[in-house]
């Protein structure tokens, strides 16, 4: 018996792989729902060991880097190659592995899929933990982006790789924030600066713009305040002033 599922209808909330067991565990909550043998990487390609979250689902996934290679006609030249290690005859391909319900632990690579067990309790992979056919899309359904993935045992320490990329991606989503506010805060000033020009262009007065006046019409004006300064009277020339002017009225005394 090579798995054991009791959790229909439950969402697993965390996995723990044990490397020395060849086994992983799921559980709701601290409640274990099912188990199964796996089979991890071989010394040459060890699992890593660490604490991980489930980064992405893909269902139909082929590897790109391990797999087999076909000559010009569909035929095995190579079944266990590498990419770019192993040299693809002319008119031939190379066909990498299958890896479905790929369940991605780590961005070189590693992950949970359905895959060969050829002698359980023992590592038979290039490094990912392959589960039965039959138990890894009921797995697959019951996770989710983000459940976390405690591996222990023997193989190289990967640390807590989770919170380490938790942490790059927000690092990642605040510089992708402060570029895009620096980007808004461009095109802002740049729209300011081109109001601000066009409203200058619009109020400062140019050539064609000077007040214009004719000739004649300032001919016209000269010629009319030299007209009022003709119409006016003369000045008459000064006279007695009034006391000299009145007659006199007073009676002469006699001497």
């Amino acid at each position: 018996e090579l798995y054991e599922w009791n959790g229909n209808g439950r969402s697993v909330s965390r996995v723990v792989v044990s490397i020395d067991e060849q086994r992983a565990r799921f559980y709701d909550g601290n409640e274990q729902i099912g188990w199964t043998t796996i089979a991890s990487g071989i010394s040459k390609h060890p699992t890593p060991v660490g604490h991980f979250d489930i980064l992405e689902k893909v269902e139909n996934k082929k590897s790109n880097l391990y797999g087999k290679i076909l000559n010009k006609n569909g035929k095995v030249a190579k079944s266990n190659a590498k990419m770019g290690a192993d040299k693809v005859p002319p008119g031939g391909r190379f066909d990498g592995a299958k890896m479905p319900y790929f369940m991605r632990l780590t961005y070189d690579g590693i992950g949970m899929h359905a895959g060969p067990i050829p002698r359980p309790g023992k590592p038979a992979s290039h490094g990912c933990i392959r589960m039965p056919k039959q138990l890894a899309p009921i797995l697959y359904k019951h996770v989710t982006t983000g459940t976390p993935v405690t591996i222990h045992g023997k193989g190289p320490n990967y640390g807590n790789y989770a919170e380490r990329q938790r942490i790059a991606r927000a690092k990642q989503q605040l510089a992708r924030e402060l570029r895009a506010e620096e980007e808004a805060a461009a095109a802002a000033a740049a729209k300011a600066e081109e109001t601000v020009t066009g409203v200058a262009h619009a109020t400062m007065p140019g050539e064609n713009d000077q007040p214009n006046i004719q000739p004649a019409a300032v001919a016209g004006a000269e010629a009319t305040n030299e007209s009022h300064v003709e119409a006016l009277p003369a000045t008459a020339e000064p006279g007695p002033s009034p006391v000299e002017a009145e007659p006199s009225t007073r009676e002469a005394k006699p001497q």
